[in-house]
């Protein structure tokens, strides 16, 4: 039986994988040549010790699963900073959690659910999201409403993956071409995240053709990460008008509240709809 104990011992120590220690603060390169010369020298006395017996099917198994257990070790390797490389395939039954980067040269195949707290990033592209009420072919559709002096009407949005934003977006109702507009992202907290002015210097948009779809760029782009937001539309008139939401009931946030033009200030978001408040709008 000395030679099946010689090969438990060679088992052992192919599975002390060196990534085990990498996040301990241990040398790499001192570590692999470390545990190769120790598996070395196992495997020469446990060939002795084979020539001098019959090899028995038992042995050969075993050693199938030591050599297994050394290649498996090989695909994965963690470094210190917490990165997980992964050059092989990878195959989770039960959870995987990764709280740092993570790196994959193949393939990745996912059967369950996945998370992402920090948003989704997908490929360059040119976003154009509508609100949560949805988009409209009729430049009539809606309700016209008449804008009021400061006052914020703002809709929610919900953003379904990380994306650089240029702007807003809103459909002019049946009178423009007069009164200034700015726009602004709120988060979901309420909070102003991005929006088309910067201080009181700065000059706004005036409202733009009639029944119309106008855009207007925010002072600078934001890097939004998915999540809910709230668009928010802003006059300095009572003459313009904009298209919103009209339905009762709607399953989605929209409402206004008094404000001052051009100075940003933080909206409470609320729970409910309300309708001809929010403006049928989107970001770009």
């Amino acid at each position: 039986m000395g030679h099946i104990s010689s090969l438990m011992k060679v088992l052992l120590i192919s599975m002390q994988e060196p990534a085990h220690y990498y996040g301990q603060g241990h040398n790499r390169k001192k570590l692999s040549k470390k545990l190769l010369k120790r598996k070395m020298k196992m495997f020469k006395n446990l060939k002795n010790k084979i020539e001098r017996n019959p090899v028995s099917s038992l042995i050969v198994v075993v050693l199938l699963v030591c050599f297994i257990s050394v290649a498996v070790a090989e695909t994965f390797r963690f470094v210190k900073t917490g990165r997980l490389e992964v050059t092989r395939s990878l195959i989770s039954s039960g959870t995987l959690t990764q709280s740092g980067n993570a790196s994959f040269a193949g393939n990745v195949s996912i059967t369950g659910a996945t998370t992402h707290t920090g948003g989704h990033a997908l490929a360059t592209s040119t976003p154009t999201i509508w609100s949560t009420g949805g988009s409209t072919v009729l430049a009539t559709a809606g309700t016209d409403v008449a804008c009021s002096d400061g006052a914020r009407w703002w809709t929610e949005i919900t953003i379904p993956y990380n994306v650089t934003l240029t702007g807003i977006f809103f459909l002019v109702g049946s009178v423009g071409g007069t009164d200034s507009v700015v726009v602004e992202l709120h988060n979901s907290a309420g909070a102003v995240v991005a929006s088309s002015v910067q201080g009181d210097t700065t000059i706004a948009d005036i409202v733009g053709t009639a029944a119309n779809i106008q855009k207007v760029p925010f002072y600078s782009t934001y890097a939004a990460t998915a999540g809910k937001y709230y668009i928010a539309v802003q006059f300095n008139g009572t003459t313009a008008k904009f298209r919103a939401y009209p339905i009762p009931g709607s399953a989605f946030i929209a409402a206004t509240a008094a404000g001052t033009f051009k100075t940003g200030a933080a909206i409470t978001p609320g729970t409910t709809f309300t309708a001809d408040k929010g403006p049928m709008s989107g970001v770009y």
